[in-house]
């Protein structure tokens, strides 16, 4: 039999082991763009220590520096790579119109909260004129 102190501490370590399991998602990796010849190119990944998914092989993490760049000189990688700098430029295109979206997005939401809250002073109005015409056919019935 466990005593009290055993039991909150298998407790605390099952939800340890629990919460830990529920936040080590593996990061994803990004390559970085050389800003002078406008190509996508790998970069150096400090932390491993959740993992690295590289977009060209989503169902494999790496957990070891060696491992994943052996991994970049893969002919998979490499193809990967050299895909993105073909399609730089529709990238960039794509980035400028997801970002005319968010603009036009933020601003309906706005409008929309405008007209939310206007509808909700109407509401609050025509209630309390509910009320006090109820208690106006109320006071009337005495």
């Amino acid at each position: 039999m466990f005593t009290k102190h055993q039991q909150h501490k298998n407790i605390f370590s099952c939800y340890t082991k629990f919460a830990m399991e529920l936040s080590t998602t593996p990061d994803t990796y990004v390559p970085k763009m050389d800003t002078e010849s406008k190509t996508y190119m790998d970069q150096y990944v400090f932390n491993f220590e959740n993992g690295i998914v590289c977009p060209c092989t989503p169902m494999k993490t790496f957990y070891r520096r060696d491992s994943f760049h052996t991994h970049w000189k893969s002919a998979r990688h490499r193809k990967w790579l050299a895909y993105l700098n073909e399609n730089a430029h529709n990238y960039y295109r794509e980035t400028q119109e997801q970002q005319t979206t968010i603009k036009t997005q933020q601003q309906l939401l706005t409008e929309m909260e405008t007209q939310l809250k206007q509808k909700d002073v109407i509401i609050h109005y025509l209630e309390s004129q509910l009320r006090l015409s109820s208690s106006l056919d109320m006071t009337g019935l005495d």
